[in-house]
């Protein structure tokens, strides 16, 4: 999610210069200990590998890339031929997301050649 902060206390830590050689630190979460995200929001991970398919059967490539850009997101998809594709994450291009299979189905329309 752009934007969005999350606050973290650490045991031990109880002032801000105490805090100062964790800035820009990566904090890591065992899979099975994520949080479950609300309807519609997925991990970056969980896509990373789907299969991406058009609404009418076209299979576009393989999803190897998010990027979080201010209007919105952009799957960045590759196809059998090395080439990199963009998709728009917005409701009106991305039709489904199933994890389970692994795929993301889209508007033929919104795949940017």
């Amino acid at each position: 999610m752009a934007g969005a902060y999350v606050l973290l206390k650490l045991e031990g830590i109880t002032d801000r210069n105490q805090s100062e050689e964790f800035v820009g630190a990566s904090i890591y979460i065992p899979l099975n200990e994520r949080p479950a995200l609300p309807e519609g929001q997925y991990y970056v991970d969980d896509l990373k590998g789907c299969r991406v398919i058009t609404v009418s059967g076209e299979l576009i490539g393989e999803l190897f890339e998010i990027w979080s850009l201010p209007a919105n997101d952009v799957f960045l998809v590759k196809n059998p031929e090395e080439k990199v594709l963009m998709v728009p994450a917005l409701k009106e291009v991305v039709r489904e997301i199933n994890l389970e299979t692994k795929t993301i189905l889209v508007e033929d329309r919104g795949v940017v050649r």
